[in-house]
């Protein structure tokens, strides 16, 4: 019996460690907040909404210079200490496709009147009364918790979004964004709205 329960307690230990490294690999594309960078910045293109193609350089604290290929605003459901989730609106996010992380700028938000509140783990960054968002230390920076839409993200939700573009089209639009998790097409995918309307 106690080794029955041994081996029921590993197999659920080494199942808890799969989900833990899938949810790992969702939450690589969160935003981690910087005191030191001078603009907002995701390397994730399919983070932007209403994508504008511009040029320039950033320069990181190692002097390294970074193209920047587009920009846009950014909406974040952050996910609150009390559990709350505060939807926020980051403008001027630039698309800097070699950066690492995400990363949301104190000194942007700082020039646009928020305030920056610490204790412990925990970085609160307030506009008036208002918690906007928060930041949890992860090891060596401040993550911004928020919340994942993935489990209703699917090939007939992007289809439908993207205006029941085309599969050839939506293809081509999947190979120039490729680092915006759009679910693959399955292989008798039929639209009825788009057969409808033909």
């Amino acid at each position: 019996m106690n080794k029955e329960r041994k081996e029921n307690y590993e197999k659920e230990k080494a199942d808890e460690a799969n989900v833990t490294t899938e949810e790992q690999k969702v939450r690589n594309k969160s935003f981690y907040f910087d005191t030191a960078c001078t603009s907002h910045m995701t390397p994730y293109a399919g983070r932007l909404l209403n994508y504008l193609v511009c040029g320039g350089f950033v320069k990181s604290s190692s002097q390294k210079s970074t193209e920047i290929v587009g920009k846009r605003d950014v909406v974040m459901d952050c996910v609150l200490r009390d559990g709350l989730v505060s939807c926020f609106c980051v403008r001027g996010v630039l698309h800097v496709p070699d950066l690492a992380h995400p990363l949301i700028s104190w000194r942007k938000l700082r020039e646009k009147g928020y305030t920056e509140f610490g204790e412990g783990d925990y970085i609160s960054i307030n506009k008036g009364t208002k918690v906007v968002f928060e930041a949890v230390f992860d090891r060596n920076l401040f993550k911004i918790p928020e919340i994942s839409h993935l489990a209703h993200y699917t090939y007939d939700f992007c289809h439908q979004a993207l205006g029941h573009l085309a599969p050839s089209t939506m293809n081509k639009l999947f190979q120039l964004y490729s680092d915006a998790n759009i679910p693959a097409r399955l292989i008798n995918y039929i639209c009825s709205s788009c057969i409808k309307a033909k």
